[in-house]
């Protein structure tokens, strides 16, 4: 998110995760990324799905 330097969706941020190289078997790989965002004490959230570096 940092490089993107603005709100990014969690499909935007799963697709650069995925991108990156991480790998994952996670079916819900969306859903954890997610709930991984909202836990990060310097995202915020700036819409239904949408995060942004503070």
């Amino acid at each position: 998110m940092h490089a993107h330097r603005g709100p990014m969706t969690i499909k935007a941020v799963t697709a650069a995760v995925l991108k990156a190289g991480c790998k994952s078997r996670n079916k819900d790989l969306p859903k954890t990324v997610g709930k991984d965002l909202a836990a990060i004490p310097n995202v915020v959230n700036v819409d239904r799905g949408v995060y942004r570096m503070k």
